[in-house]
């Protein structure tokens, strides 16, 4: 058999397209592992810058959340500590009206038995007044019965008198009669 021209064209064309074929990959395959260990590289590097991030603002985020808690829990401490002090300043004014009720009942029973005492020492003033204008009245009518009995004293006096004159007449006229009688 016997070779033909065209047959090494056959051969020759494939074969060289071969050729440069491997040429051109070889390149492109020692470029594309460089690439593509590049870009696994800058994968890696993005997943890593990714996560980097992502825990910079896990930890802003944490670090928000703490803050805010710590603000709610002041806000929680000083709304605790107002209703304290409105419930103590509430008990307060409770124990202080019923102190004052206490006190105003005190005062009020006080100041009726002062009024009672008042009204029972009005009484008694009043009751003296009237021992006062009986006592006046027996005074005045002692001192017209003692003015009257001096003078009845003295008329009495003034009989005694008279009687003792009379006796004394009496006893010199019964001295003269007897002596008249022995006279005679």
């Amino acid at each position: 058999m016997k070779k033909s021209k065209k047959y090494y064209i056959y051969v020759a064309a494939p074969v060289l397209g071969v050729i440069i074929f491997s040429a051109f990959y070889l390149n492109f395959r020692s470029s594309y592992v460089a690439e593509k260990e590049a870009d696994a590289v800058a994968q890696q590097k993005l997943k890593d810058d990714q996560i980097r991030a992502q825990n910079e603002e896990r930890k802003e985020a944490v670090a928000q959340a703490v803050a805010q808690a710590d603000k709610r829990k002041k806000e929680r401490e000083e709304k605790e500590k107002e209703r304290q002090q409105r419930n103590d300043e509430r008990q307060a004014a409770f124990q202080a009206r019923d102190k004052a009720q206490i006190d105003e009942a005190k005062f009020r029973d006080l100041a009726d038995k002062r009024r009672k005492d008042v009204a029972v020492v009005k009484e008694e003033i009043a009751k003296i007044e009237q021992d006062e204008t009986v006592l006046r009245g027996e005074k005045a009518f002692l001192d017209d019965f003692v003015k009257k009995v001096s003078g009845n004293q003295q008329y009495l006096a003034q009989v005694l008198d008279k009687v003792k004159k009379a006796e004394d007449a009496n006893a010199a006229a019964a001295a003269a009669a007897a002596a008249k009688a022995k006279k005679s």
